[in-house]
């Protein structure tokens, strides 16, 4: 089933503008273990894959009974699911290539993306279905991104037989909503087969993670103000232009980045863009009531979700509506997306402990400084150095660069493997945690930077209290400023589920560790474990 998301893509030179939506999708359900994937769309698995295929054909089983059927007498349906999986599991993935993210009106959606599908005329049907508006003009465009792979999964699909379509389509639609389902026994198999795949699932963050993105407009609402929230864009904008000259610099002093190279990374920092969550129609008195006035809280979360998500997409296809749904994070968090080459701040989380201005800028380049710095770190971490200028995942450096590159990050992934986690007696994962842990160390470097030239050129921060004089300097309220963002209370289960950050107790310690400032503010005697000196350290540039 082809994923409908409602955030317009921002791309190269492709305009985005107010009534258009994103489309895109890769139809399956068990690619979280990305070994047993590779394996699966390749046919060659291995006996250790037998649990998953095991909760994968007990949730198609579980679901089948589920609506009145005998999963005993249908084992040749249940196989041909688990066939249309594997079939689809071997396309090409998307793309993301500028002429392969396109802008298509409704109406000539059956055409651009069922050209060789006789009598496919369900595309601009399905959207309008979807939307829950009959009414969308057909001149209302949607932008597509990875369209190749559009094309070929729906041939995929069409070529089966209608049984096999339906099959497959039902169990599709009863996957994605099963988090939402009562206790019962779709819900148990649903569970079963997350933990099989190594990404559990837990029942309370169920409404948070389902229903939060929907309710962007009343987070930030909530959070913010008018009067304040321009003065807050203005001192985070100050801030990301000093981080982002922060890393220009850094890149250019790098003695392992080869000239052409280099002048790569240098072009690609300068393009990365920002946006602050709080757009210009949020604004206007009575915007969210004016957003929510159609939908309505019932009794019945599977209802109310499937509601708010109609409500949503329709809000964003409206050309007339005013509302761009685009400009929201969902939850009070700053990320990156690598193929779009920009990084999104969510305006509630311009607040204490990241914001304040009232604060000294020491604190806030130590906590909202950090953020952004780490967040531009992905633009270069394992993942982010694959997609060039264009957002183009291609291969963009030299050979010699890239070997070089390869020994900075292996030094990250050894170092923080030889963690040991008390509370789970397990090392912590060095590779599923590589991409935050190296925009930990990136970013912590690029924000001490940046604060350090905003101190030489203006050196007026708020004076600190005489009685703490001794005790502090605004370098360590730089760090200290880090270390208050980093506070968390983490179960054993919780530490035991899928993790792709360091656990904070690990995370800020290793952070000081790697620092080549850190030691010296503080006065640590070098050769401690906190102060390691540079054989110890793993740096990036």
């Amino acid at each position: 089933m082809l994923d409908f998301k409602e955030s317009c893509l921002n791309a190269g030179n492709i305009s985005t503008s107010s009534g258009i939506t994103q489309i895109i999708g890769v139809p399956s359900v068990i690619h979280a273990d990305s070994d047993f994937w590779r394996r699966f769309q390749t046919n060659k698995l291995n006996t250790d894959d037998q649990p998953i295929i095991d909760a994968y054909t007990n949730f198609i089983k579980t679901v089948v009974s589920a609506f009145g059927g005998d999963p005993n007498s249908k084992q040749n349906e249940i196989g041909q699911i688990l066939h249309v999986e594997q079939e689809i599991a071997q396309l090409p993935p998307p793309q993301p290539t500028l002429d392969n993210i396109l802008e298509v009106p409704i109406s000539q959606m059956n055409s651009q993306y069922s050209p060789e599908v006789p009598n496919f005329k369900y595309w601009s049907k399905f959207v309008k279905e979807y939307a829950g508006n009959e009414n969308i003009p057909d001149d209302t465009e949607v932008v597509v991104f990875g369209a190749d792979y559009i094309v070929n999964a729906t041939k995929s699909l069409f070529f089966l037989l209608n049984r096999w379509q339906q099959n497959y389509m039902m169990m599709r639609i009863v996957y994605e909503y099963a988090p939402a389902f009562p206790a019962g026994s779709i819900r148990t198999a649903y569970e079963a087969l997350r933990r099989a795949i190594n990404n559990p699932f837990e029942v309370e963050s169920v409404c948070g993670s389902y229903m939060g993105p929907y309710f962007n407009p009343v987070h930030s609402t909530l959070y913010k103000d008018n009067a304040a929230i321009a003065k807050e864009i203005q001192d985070t904008d100050d801030i990301i232009t000093r981080v982002k000259a922060a890393m220009q610099k850094a890149v250019n002093s790098c003695d392992w980045l080869d000239e052409t190279t280099k002048a790569k990374v240098i072009q690609k920092v300068n393009i990365i863009g920002t946006m602050v969550s709080y757009p210009d129609w949020l604004r206007t008195s009575n915007a969210v009531n004016e957003y929510y006035a159609n939908f309505q809280i019932t009794d019945s979360f599977l209802a109310d979700l499937n509601k708010i998500r109609k409500l949503k997409l329709n809000k964003g296809l409206s050309k007339s509506s005013g509302f761009q749904t685009e400009d929201f994070e969902p939850w009070p968090t700053a990320r990156y997306f690598y193929e779009k080459r920009y990084f999104r701040i969510a305006s509630a989380f311009l607040n204490t402990p990241f914001y304040d201005a009232d604060s000294p800028k020491s604190l806030m380049f130590g906590s909202l400084g950090f953020t952004i710095a780490h967040e531009f770190a992905h633009a270069f971490d394992n993942h982010g150095r694959l997609f060039n200028v264009n957002g183009i995942k291609e291969k963009w450096w030299t050979d010699e660069s890239i070997a070089n590159y390869e020994s900075k990050v292996s030094c990250i992934r050894d170092q923080y493997s030889e963690i040991f986690l008390i509370e789970t007696q397990k090392h912590l994962d060095g590779n599923v945690t590589l991409p935050e842990n190296f925009a930990d160390i990136l970013g912590l470097h690029t924000a001490y930077e940046a604060y350090k030239t905003w101190k030489s050129e203006s050196g007026n921060d708020v004076t600190i209290p005489a009685k703490y004089q001794d005790l502090l300097s605004h370098d360590k309220m730089f760090f200290l400023g880090l270390t208050r963002t980093l506070c968390e209370k983490k179960s054993v289960k919780q530490m035991n589920s899928y993790y792709t950050h360091t656990f904070y107790k690990y995370r800020v310690p290793q952070l000081a560790k790697n620092s080549f400032d850190f030691g010296d503010v503080f006065d640590c005697a070098e050769g401690t474990p906190i102060n390691p000196g540079d054989s110890g350290r793993c740096k990036i540039w």
